[in-house]
């Protein structure tokens, strides 16, 4: 099936802005830029690769010899991206005389220990895990050390070794405010379906579902022959079940607000409760009521793509990153390429919606050892170390454009048409000015509020009508305790 790119979000007949108009005059700045939407994987500007790519770990260990013998210490939410420089931590300290302590936990306790240590100004930890998601919040807050006097600090960076034009331009955009890097990106993701080809032609489907009417046939036609048809989230949490339903909310034409214009009398106003909304909540609920394992309404990304390695579904909507997991013969049983294709999350009567995420390292404002933290972050994500990963790990969302370019790198993530589908979202999410509200800093509460009652209706304790309406008036409260309403 040849690939359609949907049309964009039209511009509001009503005479409003649109979230890329708003977002420019909205009285937070900081957050129009932190979030602004991707433009496809392209580098900032072509960048040139150095004669020698381990050169800069020659310009690195210069740098630290008046930092050696310091001990960094790292906090990280738990995941494959962010643990691959475990590994190499013996390396750094040999070369640079610097230790690193890492502490890396669950999503949920992470941030929430995250929040409570940025706002403390304790300065306990020089590097943390920062995602685009949750940006907004600590810019705010003013929690995170601006990065561009370091970019530009030739005693510290080697822009030329490192290579910082080879970042892909949007993860740079999604980590800044104002112009100002606060967060090197390590990792670019976006959310495609993956499918097990045998189910599929065991059951005759020869044609991916490119609308969610075809999904729903196709699940029907797949279910119990002779695995549940799918896997996805449905825990609660900001980047849970909220993540995965929101490319199905704008797909269905909702929306979270009625205006991002702040002159707007419905600036921020919303509408969740709207039938459009609605629909698409009691869509995802039916989804996984009928389609999905026992237990999934309290799967996390942990539990659905653990499920789906194991073999027990036919079927996963997932993060791009997962691709290098299911096709690892060492954590996945359906690691042949025989057996795994993917396709396009589906589009509705709004298009197609592809989710866009950026994670980095970020410097708290209190670190006492700030120097030093920076030293790890170039060496963290220097072209050739982040080469290494994606290459002895299977980490395949390098935020790299010279590491998608080598020929190994093709090799090795390059089965069925994996690629090809995470280009194809990636470029679909740079039609959108934003994936989930999240330039507002008080996304965390709105995305905890939404994800409880989302549970709810795909637990059956609700129905999609009353628990939207619910988390209308919740959100609502949210926005106006924030202040953006002037009455």
């Amino acid at each position: 099936m040849s690939e359609k790119r949907s049309e964009p979000r039209s511009t509001p007949s009503n005479g409003q802005l649109s979230r890329r108009q708003a977002l420019k005059i909205m009285g937070s700045t900081l957050t129009a830029t932190a979030l602004s939407g991707l433009a496809g994987h392209t580098p900032a500007r072509a960048a040139t690769a150095p004669a020698k790519p381990e050169a800069i770990f020659d310009f690195i260990a210069e740098a630290a010899k008046p930092y050696r013998g310091a001990q960094l210490a790292l906090m990280a939410v738990n995941t494959a991206q962010s643990k691959d420089i475990e590994p190499y931590f013996g390396e750094f300290e040999k070369l640079t005389g610097i230790k690193v302590r890492a502490e890396y936990g669950g999503e949920s306790e992470t941030l929430t220990k995250m929040d409570l240590e940025l706002s403390s100004g304790a300065g306990a930890y020089d590097v943390m895990h920062v995602l685009s998601q949750g940006a907004a919040r600590y810019l705010r807050g003013g929690w995170l050390a601006p990065l561009t006097p370091y970019v530009e600090n030739p005693k510290l960076t080697d822009k030329k070794l490192w290579m910082y034009d080879d970042f892909f331009a949007s993860t740079i955009k999604q980590l800044s405010s104002g112009g100002t890097l606060y967060a090197v990106p390590f990792f670019i993701a976006t959310q495609i379906m993956y499918y097990r080809k045998d189910v599929f032609a065991k059951n005759g489907i020869t044609r991916m579902p490119d609308t969610f009417d075809e999904f729903w046939k196709v699940c029907e036609a797949i279910d119990g022959k002779p695995l549940k048809a799918l896997a996805t989230r449905g825990t609660r949490g900001p980047t849970m079940n909220v993540w995965n339903w929101t490319a199905w909310l704008y797909a269905f034409g909702g929306e979270y607000f009625k205006s991002y214009d702040p002159k707007s009398p419905e600036y921020l106003r919303p509408m969740l409760d709207d039938p459009k909304s609605i629909q698409s909540a009691d869509f995802y609920a039916r989804v996984m009521q009928k389609f999905c394992p026992e237990g999934a309404v309290n799967w996390g990304w942990q539990e659905s793509s653990r499920a789906f390695k194991q073999g027990q579904t036919a079927m996963i909507q997932e993060g791009s990153p997962f691709g290098g997991q299911f096709m690892d013969p060492k954590q996945s049983q359906v690691a042949d390429e025989k057996l795994l294709g993917c396709f396009l999350i589906p589009k509705g009567p709004n298009g197609r919606h592809s989710p866009s995420a950026s994670h980095g390292w970020a410097i708290p404002k209190d670190s006492k050892k700030k120097e030093a933290a920076w030293l790890f972050i170039t060496w963290a994500t220097a072209p050739a170390r982040q080469y290494r990963s994606t290459i002895e790990q299977p980490n395949p969302m390098i935020p790299r454009d010279s590491v998608w370019k080598r020929e190994d790198y093709k090799k090795k993530y390059g089965w069925g048409n994996y690629i090809e589908t995470v280009n194809a979202a990636l470029l679909n999410a740079g039609e959108w000015d934003h994936y989930l509200p999240e330039f507002l800093p008080e996304y965390t509460d709105v995305g905890n509020e939404v994800s409880r009652l989302l549970q709810e209706v795909i637990g059956g304790q609700k129905k999609a009508d009353q628990a939207m309406k619910e988390a209308n008036e919740a959100v609502a409260a949210i926005v106006k305790q924030a202040g953006y309403y002037k009455s």
